[in-house]
């Protein structure tokens, strides 16, 4: 029964201006955190202090749990949205929503299309809607206790459900600060800056900036909302900063990092697939080294599971002593012949310029059962050439082994194919083929083997 006797005498309804004093008040706009408009008022006509004291008096009786701030506080000139989403954040006394119930001015600090606050659960809230009659209140340190101003009554300290019933407190809403990191995501490369900047400003807020300090240097703007960085010499990697905003009302808001690649495609995204003739898989036997046969043709790929980063114009360095058949986008066809091998790297362009993406290691095998090759004669030809198949040792062919061979243009299209052969001599008839280069390739029991021949006009 007292807070209705409380109500009727007292109490205006938070966002409430008597009607003599409407006409007096000065509409004027403020900004959410994010600086969206918002409509308020200031310059409304003050109260005589003994109205403020009246009012304390009657809190202090009528709701004895709870405890008035700064009293006498009772005051026309902000209400308890005003107070919520903007004095308490250090902004001036300010009235927000003309008549509350009526036009929900303050509804934009969480309803805009890129609200500054969005809704959450009630320990990580800073901000309280009591929705059923538009009431606004700030969460302390402590949860469930809250501050609200009663409409132009005193500022009020109590817990969540405590106060007139006119604020129907059992219905509440809950938000916290939505602060995010602003900036291009585009790919930076090695020595370069980009700022990147808070989409929250609370004048008198501290900010507290961070970043994957494996990638990125500090160049300036600790403590703003503007942070600049530098990507590390030899950097490559997903990169990201990140800031914690202090409010001045004590709230600790942190945002998602904001992520984009730095440098070119990390060594560790970048590898080798390298394959027979026939598309078997040949494993490296330690990181980045690979044991092939002697005399036998390999296609190899470099793969760039980078997708942030892509690679194009690839150019290969390959041992000296093998053979490059052609080459086409990431791929290279060669014959290893009878070399020890050596190093095979690639160049090409990368989001971050042009420059060595892999290199590996790809050495004889002496493993392989006498390194089968194949000579031709004569080489170059006009008519024909004979195929014979060649080995370093001797148990790796016997006389009447099966075999057989498939031979490819420049274009690897399938010119002819023989099977079954039983000696190690075959004589291919070329009179009627066209000038170019043509590529063998044979199997010997398990083992593959490949060559190639000239055929001239």
């Amino acid at each position: 029964m007292k807070t209705r006797v409380f109500t009727a005498l007292f109490l205006l309804i938070c966002a409430f201006i008597k009607p003599d004093q409407i006409a007096a008040q000065t509409q004027i706009t403020i900004y959410t955190p994010k600086s969206q408009p918002v409509t308020a008022y200031y310059q409304i006509p003050e109260m005589p202090d003994s109205v403020k004291l009246a009012w304390s008096d009657e809190v202090a009786l009528v709701y004895p749990q709870a405890t008035e701030l700064y009293p006498p506080s009772a005051t026309t000139s902000y209400n308890c949205h005003g107070y919520a989403w903007h004095v308490s954040e250090g902004g001036f006394n300010r009235w927000i929503g003309y008549y509350s119930w009526e036009q929900d001015d303050e509804d934009i600090y969480w309803t805009a299309q890129n609200p500054s606050y969005i809704e959450t659960t009630e320990p990580y809230a800073s901000k309280i809607s009591y929705y059923e009659d538009n009431h606004s209140a700030i969460q302390t340190s402590t949860q469930g206790i809250y501050i609200s101003k009663w409409g132009e009554g005193p500022l009020m300290r109590h817990t969540r459900d405590y106060g007139p019933d006119d604020y129907e407190m059992d219905y509440r809403k809950y938000y916290r600060l939505n602060p995010y990191v602003t900036g291009s995501s585009d790919i930076l490369c090695a020595n370069q800056q980009r700022t990147y900047s808070s989409d929250i400003e609370i004048t008198g807020s501290t900010y507290y900036w961070t970043r994957n300090e494996s990638l990125l240097d500090y160049v300036s703007g600790q403590g703003t909302t503007d942070y600049r960085v530098e990507v590390k010499s030899y950097a490559s990697g997903n990169a990201w900063v990140r800031i914690q905003i202090t409010t001045p009302n004590g709230e600790v808001a942190i945002s998602p990092k904001k992520y984009f690649w730095v440098g070119p495609p990390p060594f560790k995204d970048v590898s080798y697939d390298v394959r027979t003739s026939y598309g078997q898989k040949v494993n490296p036997v330690a990181s980045g080294v690979w044991l092939l046969c002697p005399y036998t043709s390999y296609y190899i790929y470099v793969i760039n599971s980078c997708s942030e980063c892509p690679t194009s114009n690839y150019n290969w360095t390959i041992p000296s002593d093998w053979t490059e058949y052609y080459t086409s986008q990431n791929m290279i066809y060669i014959n290893t012949n009878n070399s020890y091998g050596g190093v095979v790297s690639v160049d090409a362009n990368t989001c971050c310029g042009y420059r060595t993406i892999i290199s590996g290691y790809m050495v004889k095998d002496y493993g392989c059962g006498g390194g089968q090759y194949m000579s031709f004669t004569p080489n170059p030809t006009t008519s024909e050439t004979q195929l014979e198949i060649k080995t370093e040792k001797i148990d790796t062919y016997t006389d009447g082994d099966e075999w057989e061979a498939e031979i490819f243009n420049q274009q690897m299209l399938l010119m002819h194919k023989t099977t079954r052969l039983k000696d190690k001599t075959y004589t291919i008839n070329v009179s009627c083929w066209k000038e170019g280069i043509y590529y063998v390739r044979a199997k010997v029991k398990d083992k593959l083997v490949s060559g190639k021949f000239i055929v001239t006009r």
